[in-house]
């Protein structure tokens, strides 16, 4: 690891630069147009699959430590598949049956669903530089994950 003259971090790999890590704060609004890309770019992870994910520390009271920006752990449902991550190590399993599915929602995430989500449409708004979402052209209908 270096430090740059800006005071970022380059993360080398054998001497040579990997990736920079940018230390300098950043408002929610300056992630709106990543956000938007990702969700109209085709070939996006997001365009192909529903995911739910969310930082976990494996205690009882999980809100203690995430809003002290302390994370041990991930929980992701990709699809049917749930994913645990905690401490480094990674446990998956494929759920099978709409329950599972609407249980791991509820349980993990506090997400109530009367049904199991399903993939399709195309995202409806790009975000603004205010941070609101604003109606692409020929769409008619809110998109929630915009916002």
């Amino acid at each position: 690891m270096s430090r740059t003259p800006e005071g970022d971090l380059d993360i080398l790999r054998d001497g040579r630069p990997q990736y920079r890590v940018e230390t300098r704060p950043r408002r929610l609004v300056d992630f709106g147009p990543a956000c938007w890309w990702q969700q109209t770019w085709e070939d996006s992870h997001f365009r192909r699959s529903l995911v739910c994910t969310m930082p976990v520390d494996g205690s009882p009271d999980r809100s203690l430590d995430q809003s002290l920006g302390q994370s041990l752990g991930r929980v992701t449902l990709s699809g049917r598949r749930l994913i645990r991550t905690l401490a480094g190590e990674r446990q998956e399993s494929e759920l099978g049956s709409d329950e599972e599915v609407l249980g791991a929602y509820r349980d993990l995430f506090g997400i109530r669903l009367d049904r199991v989500p399903q993939l399709g449409g195309e995202p409806s708004t790009v975000p603004a530089r205010d941070g609101e979402p604003q109606p692409t052209a020929g769409s008619t209908k809110p998109n929630r994950q915009a916002k």
